[in-house]
């Protein structure tokens, strides 16, 4: 009746957002599985992706949020046979690297975004630390509106940054924050192996010893022996193919 507003279900609201999102994103659905639909878009040599998350812990209020990546196609052969197998979470089968928009950068965000997360300006006034704020009896299409702003204010400078596997990797050794998966020794140190920076890899290794005690040690040292034995015996992956100019010392062993 009027004046009378429906309350969707959980599932309702969630089917709801993903179609709504769909008309407004420029990119093409991919697949859904029963929590996030993925939307994707093609660009010369990668994948770049971005989902919808829908929070109901404490339905029928509920939280939005988007987390988005990049998947390098050059990536795909070393991460099928070291890294997949050893990491069970979906972001990592989906992108290479991958952040969302409560994780974000503060550096990386641009715009009106930018008062919309950390500020928390009236504009914006529908975000708080988890997400966007929706109810049951709310619009999908009104709350779809919302996340417009980190489209062009986080999500694109995202791509625009990690367009080249080389940026990711420098982001990944500096542990800059602005790649979720930085705390992943796996992921981290398969792109400077991938890359010929064993000189990066050492390095970066050594950040992770720090970290963990002594089987988790054992656990970081045997992947590089596993990096070292996997580009040893496929070195056209190695060089000359990927960037010369991270060419240390260490990786002329890998030709012996």
């Amino acid at each position: 009746t009027l004046g009378i507003k429906m309350r969707l279900s959980e599932e309702e609201f969630r089917e709801q957002l993903g179609l709504e999102f769909a008309n407004m994103l420029p990119y093409e659905f991919e697949r859904s599985d029963a929590v996030v639909p993925l939307f994707s878009r093609r660009q010369e040599g990668r994948t770049e992706r971005v989902g919808i998350d829908l929070s109901t812990h404490h339905w029928p209020i509920g939280t939005i949020q988007l987390f988005f990546g990049v998947h390098y196609d050059c990536l795909d052969e070393v991460f099928e046979v070291l890294v997949r197998p050893k990491t069970l979470t979906q972001e990592s089968i989906s992108s290479h690297v991958h952040c969302d928009t409560v994780n974000s950068d503060k550096n990386l965000a641009r715009g009106p975004i930018t008062r919309f997360l950390f500020n928390n300006t009236p504009f914006f006034r529908a975000f708080d630390l988890s997400g966007w704020i929706c109810s049951a009896g709310g619009c999908p299409k009104r709350a779809i509106r919302r996340t417009r702003g980190a489209l062009g204010g986080i999500v694109e400078p995202f791509y625009s940054r990690f367009s080249r596997i080389d940026d990711a990797w420098h982001a990944l050794r500096a542990d800059d924050g602005s790649i979720m998966c930085g705390s992943d020794y796996r992921t981290v140190l398969t792109f400077g192996a991938f890359l010929g920076d064993w000189k990066g890899v050492d390095e970066v290794s050594s950040r992770f010893l720090g970290r963990y005690n002594s089987e988790g040690g054992k656990a970081v040292m045997s992947f590089v022996a596993e990096l070292q034995e996997y580009f040893r015996e496929r070195p056209e992956q190695l060089l000359p193919n990927n960037a010369q100019h991270h060419k240390s010392d260490r990786a002329g062993e890998l030709e012996d």
